[in-house]
Formats: structure tokens, C-alpha cells, sequence
């Protein structure tokens, strides 16, 4: 990986497409079904298994549908075999040993993870380690922490059901981070918002 660009990096690896084609996202869509993301949504053994249910519709969500969206293969490391520690001590080139550096802005562990598996040229199951963070998320019940690829969940929900779509539903702004909403957390969570 020394002297590459994290462009040509990216590019080599196949992913311009998935970094570079970003449509837009309705925020209250987004909330809704990160705040709906059942516990079984990843347990073999339910019948909710990749099942989301929101507005009253029922969605499929799983790593094998993103990976299809995006056109990739289902084969791949996964993130949990990626240590933070070796992947940083592998794109400095072993001049940091630990992340964040003190004082300095964090990165995504998903991007270094992502950039390391691109820059290594290993085969990613991109759709697991997207599925993954996203079901995190939901179960961190983290308010303040932005919501990773809204665009993306929008997409998959709509191109099920279009009809998910309301009126009032604002397009979100690209540039604002999306949070989870302290009204949909607060009282008496009713699971199908």
C-alpha cells in the first residue's frame, strides 16, 4: 500500500461505485428503522431473522441484500477477524500503534477497516461488515452517534415498498450528520412507529 492514493486504492478495489453513488435519504425513515431493528434481526433461529417491520410494512434487510444492491459477492473476511491495532499499525506503516493518536480527530473504525481490506486487495464481504454496523447501531441505542448510510437504507426500503414514503417525510441534507431522535427513544417505545 505505500505511496497509493486512497483514491487509486479504492478504485483498484472495485468500491468507486459504493463511495462515489450516493442518493438521498429520508431522515424519519432512517430513524424509524434503526429505532424498529429487533434484537432477532441477526438470531438464525427467529423468524424475524433480516425481517424489519416499519409503517405498518415488512421489510427483508440482511448483509445478502446489500451485497446485492451494490452488486458484490457475498464471500469475504468479515470485520471481526480485522483488529483495529494491526490495521493501523499496517496502513502507517507501523508508525502508529494505537487510535485515535492522542489529540487528533477519529476516523471511522468501519472506514479503516474498509480501506485497510481495499488496500490489501483481501475479498471483503462488504454487505456483512454494513449489515453489521448498522444492527450495532441500533443496539448501542447510541443518540448522538451519526447513523452510517442512510442513503443506503432508504434505497433498500423504497425499492421494497414505495409506499413507505409519507408526505411529510423531509429529504435529508447531505452535509448535516443524521442522529437518532430523543422523541423516538423517549416513554413508551411502540415498536412499529
Amino acid at each position: 500500500m505505500k505511496n497509493k492514493t486512497y483514491i487509486v486504492i479504492i478504485e483498484e478495489s472495485g468500491m468507486l461505485a459504493i463511495t462515489g453513488d450516493i442518493g438521498p435519504h429520508w431522515p424519519s425513515i432512517v430513524r424509524q428503522f434503526i429505532c424498529n431493528l429487533s434484537e432477532d434481526i441477526a438470531n438464525p433461529s427467529s423468524p424475524m431473522l433480516h425481517k424489519v417491520k416499519l409503517r405498518r410494512l415488512m421489510f427483508n434487510f440482511s448483509h445478502m441484500l446489500i451485497n446485492r444492491y451494490y452488486g458484490r459477492q457475498n464471500e469475504g473476511i468479515s470485520r471481526s477477524s480485522l483488529k483495529v491495532d494491526d490495521i493501523i499499525k499496517t496502513l502507517t506503516e507501523g508508525a502508529l500503534t494505537e487510535w485515535p493518536p492522542k489529540g487528533q480527530l477519529q476516523a471511522s473504525v468501519l472506514s479503516l477497516r474498509i480501506l485497510y481490506v481495499m488496500g490489501s486487495q483481501q475479498d471483503l464481504d462488504f454487505g456483512r461488515v454494513i449489515f453489521d454496523q448498522i444492527v450495532d447501531h441500533s443496539r448501542t441505542g447510541a443518540k448522538m452517534k451519526p447513523i452510517e448510510f442512510p442513503s443506503l437504507i432508504c434505497s433498500i426500503l423504497i425499492h421494497q415498498h414505495p409506499e413507505v414514503l409519507k408526505a411529510g417525510d423531509g429529504l435529508g441534507e447531505d452535509a448535516k450528520p443524521l442522529t437518532i431522535t430523543y422523541k423516538l427513544m423517549a416513554g413508551k417505545h411502540v415498536v412499529d412507529v
